[in-house]
C-alpha cells in the first residue's frame, strides 16, 4: 500500500540535510489514502466482498450436512453470526467514516499559496483526530461485540481464567 508513496517522493536538501519527502503535488497521495489505504472506503468494502463470500460458502457447506432436529435453533445460530457479521460491519465502517472524509475534504484546501480558511482547519482536525479515536475504539470494542454475540468465543475466553482460579 506504500507504492504510491515512494513513487511520489524524493530527496529534497533542507538545512544541509537531504531528506526523503513528497513531491509538490500530494493530491495524489491524500486520494490515494482515502480510497485505498487503511481508513477507506474501498479496504471496507473488499473485507466485506471476502467474510460475505465465505460466509456464503459456510451456509451452502451446513446445508449439506444432516441438520438437527430442532429447525429453530439452528435458524437462530444462522441468524446470529449473519447479525454479528453485519454489526462489526457497519460499526467498522461508522468509525473509519470520519477520516476518509477528512482525507478528501483535504484536497479541496489550497496548501501552495497557504489559503486555509481557519473553521476548515479547525473542522478537519477534530474530525480527523475524533476519526482516529473512533477507529482505535471501534478495535478495542471488536472483543466485547464478539463475547456478546458470539457464545462459543465466549466461553474460549474464559477457559483459561476460569481454570486458573481454580
Amino acid at each position: 500500500m506504500s507504492l504510491p508513496i515512494s513513487i511520489n517522493s524524493d530527496l529534497i536538501l533542507i538545512t544541509n540535510r537531504k531528506l526523503c519527502w513528497h513531491k509538490h503535488n500530494i493530491d495524489f497521495l491524500i486520494i490515494y489514502q482515502a480510497l485505498f489505504s487503511y481508513t477507506c472506503l474501498t479496504q471496507f468494502l473488499i473485507v466485506i466482498m471476502i467474510d460475505t463470500f465465505f460466509l456464503m460458502k459456510v451456509i451452502r457447506w451446513s446445508r449439506g450436512r444432516p441438520q438437527p432436529t430442532d429447525t429453530q435453533t439452528s435458524k437462530v445460530i444462522h441468524n446470529t453470526r449473519t447479525v454479528t457479521m453485519l454489526i462489526l460491519h457497519i460499526f467498522a465502517f461508522l468509525c473509519a467514516l470520519p477520516c476518509g472524509i477528512s482525507f478528501l475534504l483535504t484536497i479541496s484546501v489550497d496548501r501552495l499559496n497557504y489559503k486555509i480558511p481557519v473553521g476548515l482547519l479547525y473542522f478537519l482536525l477534530v474530525f480527523l483526530n475524533v476519526g482516529w479515536t473512533l477507529i482505535f475504539l471501534q478495535s478495542s470494542l471488536n472483543i466485547i461485540i464478539y463475547c456478546i454475540h458470539i457464545e462459543k468465543f465466549k466461553t474460549i475466553l474464559f477457559k483459561p481464567l476460569i481454570t486458573c482460579r481454580n
